[in-house]
């Protein structure tokens, strides 16, 4: 039997040249907007606490403008972990559940880009005070919180 080549697709080389050779994601055009169903709201990602865990603030509806938020732990599923890369200031969706007394939020697969979180926001998805940019949504004004370590999350709470 012959040695299989470099074209037979059945070959040890073919599947490893053919791994990694996905489109980049503006080469593909932007994803649709997933919106929130029931079960699931939107987050901000405070700060990263490493193997999975996110301290992220979850922006709750409470009236046609009125939101409340909670500050809640949000863990990634293992499968996850290696391939989801959040930081601080993403907007992404979580699943959230009371547990014990405290929240806690699981990621739920959607991390929204700057364009998208912007577009969430003008469609009524978001609170109007959270800040948005390119590179981060997090605003830094300089000033320090009570603990002295709260990191600023694009919003005031004495807003709300």
């Amino acid at each position: 039997m012959p040695p299989k080549s470099v074209n037979h697709p059945g070959g040890k080389r073919a599947k490893k040249a053919s791994k990694g050779k996905r489109k980049l994601r503006d080469e593909m055009g932007e994803r649709d907007i997933i919106l929130c169903q029931d079960g699931r709201q939107y987050a901000q990602v405070v700060t990263n606490l490493g193997d999975g865990r996110y301290n992220v603030v979850v922006f709750v509806r409470t009236g046609v403008n009125s939101w409340s938020i909670v500050k809640c732990l949000c863990c990634l599923m293992n499968s996850d972990k290696k391939h989801v890369h959040l930081s601080s200031g993403d907007i992404i969706m979580v699943t959230t559940s009371d547990l014990n007394g405290g929240t806690k939020c699981f990621y739920s697969g959607v991390k929204y880009t700057p364009k998208q979180a912007s577009e969430l926001k003008s469609m009524g998805e978001l609170p109007e005070w959270v800040g948005i940019s390119a590179t981060t949504t997090t605003v830094d004004d300089g000033s320090a919180g009570a603990a002295g370590g709260d990191e600023d999350v694009g919003f005031d709470f004495e807003q709300i």
